[in-house]
């Protein structure tokens, strides 16, 4: 019932892609991947799988996530964000990070009344040039195959290609 994109699958191990529709199964929510997974600058091994999870009831969802993935209660961070562009919202979520060694996983759990916005702003954020692309990449490159950069500074230069280069920078609270 649950599947992964073949766009994503395409990327991924056949345990990773068990993995996820596994877990999809499991807490019978679809899984909606954004982020470097959809664009040239994903690493196998080396970037995390962003996912969107919407649900009518939070948590149940969570609670069969923490089950599923073995995590406490404390592996669970509310978040609060607000984007300016492409359009002005806020959204409320729930984020787990998980890796287990073979699978490194970015898990945000929205309630339902957030689905068609989000997805919305997902759609648009989507559409990156690709000179940035490449940007991007060659400084992920850098970071997870040399170390000549911190954890701290691809950081700083993610909000940088967001918020000076697209104008797309959003604003979190946890």
């Amino acid at each position: 019932m649950y599947e992964v994109p073949k766009h994503i699958a395409s990327k991924l191990t056949k345990e990773q892609i068990n993995f996820l529709k596994d877990a999809q199964h499991y807490i019978d929510s679809q899984f909606y991947y954004y982020g470097s997974i959809e664009r040239i600058d994903y690493l196998p091994g080396k970037s995390d799988i962003d996912i969107d999870i919407f649900t009518p009831n939070l948590y149940s969802t969570m609670f069969k996530l923490r089950q599923f993935l073995l995590i406490p209660e404390t592996g669970i961070k509310n978040i609060k964000w607000r984007t300016r562009r492409p359009i002005v919202a806020t959204f409320y979520c729930h984020k787990i990070k998980f890796d287990n060694g073979f699978i490194k996983l970015e898990l945000n759990i929205y309630d339902d009344k957030y689905k068609n916005t989000l997805l919305h702003v997902r759609k648009l954020k989507r559409n990156i040039p690709f000179a940035v692309l490449m940007l991007v990449y060659t400084i992920k490159s850098m970071y997870y195959n040399t170390n000549l950069i911190s954890n701290s500074h691809i950081a700083i230069f993610k909000k940088f290609v967001m918020g000076q280069l697209l104008d797309m920078e959003d604003e979190y609270n946890i």
